[in-house]
């Protein structure tokens, strides 16, 4: 079955200066892999050891699915533009390298998109408080446009979205250091 050996999602991670805080990266990539997702660590050149410890956690994963491509553009939304660039499935996603990612969430997300026979899914999250502890499930209105939109201006978080490469593949960042998503998602939107 050729739809099993196709990976129908790509997450694109730009990784910058995270020597030593790999950990939550390496935690996800198993899981990656075996819902068949394709991953692409863009590694945006770093002042510290981030690269060598990128290269042996790649050893070390030795996983079918996941790249990584090196760069020097030294801003978030420009290293995800060089992952985008190589995206060869049906949608895409965004996490950054420190987030905890939950791989079965975002298949079952887009699941539901395509189901929906949508462009764009985009998921719910837990927020934790730190000081007390308390969690809370933020999730996006339903069927009203203008809540969805000042719902995402107050709870962005690019990695809520799965997007269709043909609708949206072309789309770039800009090279902002702050702020690119917002941008970027409003010209998704």
């Amino acid at each position: 079955d050729l739809e099993v050996l196709n990976s129908r999602l790509t997450i694109v991670v730009p990784v910058h200066n995270m020597s030593g805080r790999l950990a939550n990266l390496s935690e996800w990539l198993d899981e990656a892999d075996s819902q068949n997702v394709s991953v692409i660590l863009v590694h945006d050149k770093s002042d510290d050891t981030t690269g060598t410890e990128l290269l042996k956690l790649l050893e070390r994963k030795n996983l079918l699915r996941i790249s990584l491509i090196q760069t020097d553009s030294q801003s978030p939304g420009l290293a995800r533009n060089c992952g985008i660039e190589v995206v060869d499935t049906p949608w895409f996603s965004f996490v950054d390298a420190d987030d905890s990612v939950y791989v079965s969430s975002i298949m079952e997300l887009l699941r539901e998109t395509e189901i929906s026979d949508c462009k764009i899914g985009i998921g719910s999250y837990v927020s934790c408080n730190l000081s007390t502890s308390e969690e809370t499930l933020v999730q996006p209105p339903a069927g009203n446009s203008d809540a969805l939109a000042l719902h995402l201006a107050k709870k962005m978080g690019l990695w809520r979205f799965v997007l269709s490469t043909n609708s949206f593949g072309d789309i770039r960042f800009t090279n902002h250091k702050m702020g690119e998503d917002f941008l970027y998602i409003n010209l998704v939107l």
